[in-house]
């Protein structure tokens, strides 16, 4: 047997035999194999199939919609009175600015009293004091000549008819302002009722309209949202006749006003 002198890259050089051809075959499929088994994902990925892509998205149908205002207004007889009303003094001295304003607004509140105005329907809503100043024409520094007090009431009235008699004894007794009368509703809630449902009725026929042009189908409600709104009906000083034969007072009416917003849905 014939011996051949190789030489195997990177381990020097050594003498095999033909015999151990096998045992090289051998090793050169174990490292083949382990290359292919390391390399084999990588490819994969590289050369191999696409994955299909996924696309999500949050957004729906919209529906599609109709969206009106209503309002509705009902009239209605007040049946409660706020009147504003004071006695203002000026004294050169604080404490006799004090002492007549007090003498006065006692005998204002015992007027008040007898007209069948309660305590609890008697508050103090202003109660100042501030000097008095004389401004002199060559230009010199103002100076203090008295003092002004200025006592003011809120009264609720809940008899209509108790207010000319009310407000005629109390100036008599020393009032010296009357501000402001205002009616109002003690409860509005019902009032409130007819007005919100004449203000959905109105949108409803809004919508109903706007349906119709667009030849389409209501078919259901989103939201709907609403404002209200009673304000109080102003009477001020000078809108009646004097006192003389006794103020009167026309209370009129009260305005309840109730806004919608509605949004419908179509088909």
């Amino acid at each position: 047997m014939s011996t051949e002198v190789g030489s195997v890259p990177g381990a020097g050089t050594r003498a095999w035999t033909r015999g151990g051809t096998r045992t090289w075959l051998i090793i050169a499929a174990v490292a083949g194999l382990a290359f292919g088994l390391a390399a084999g994902p990588v490819l994969a990925l590289a050369i191999g199939p696409r994955a299909p892509l996924l696309v999500t998205t949050d957004e729906q149908p919209r529906e599609h919609t109709i969206s009106v205002t209503g309002s509705g207004r009902i009239f209605l007889v007040p049946d409660v009175a706020e009147i504003r009303l004071g006695v203002v003094v000026q004294r050169p001295k604080v404490k006799d600015a004090r002492a007549a304003a007090a003498e006065a607004m006692n005998g204002v509140i015992d007027a008040l009293r007898k007209a069948g105005i309660a305590d609890r329907d008697i508050r103090t809503s202003t109660l100042s004091l501030q000097p008095v100043y004389e401004y002199r024409t060559d230009g010199g520094a103002p100076r203090i000549v008295g003092y002004e007090l200025r006592n003011g009431l809120t009264v609720t009235v809940r008899d209509l008819d108790a207010i000319g008699p009310a407000i005629d004894d109390a100036m008599a007794a020393g009032a010296t302002t009357l501000d402001q009368l205002t009616f109002s509703l003690a409860d509005p809630s019902a009032g409130e009722r007819q007005a919100r449902e004449a203000a959905m009725a109105d949108a409803r026929g809004r919508a109903d309209t706007l349906a119709r042009a667009a030849g389409v189908k209501i078919t259901g409600v989103v939201s709907i949202s609403e404002s209200v709104s009673t304000p109080p009906w102003p009477w001020r000083e000078g809108e009646g006749a004097g006192v003389k034969d006794g103020t009167p007072i026309m209370p009129g009416v009260n305005e309840v006003v109730v806004s919608v917003s509605v949004v419908y849905l179509i088909d």
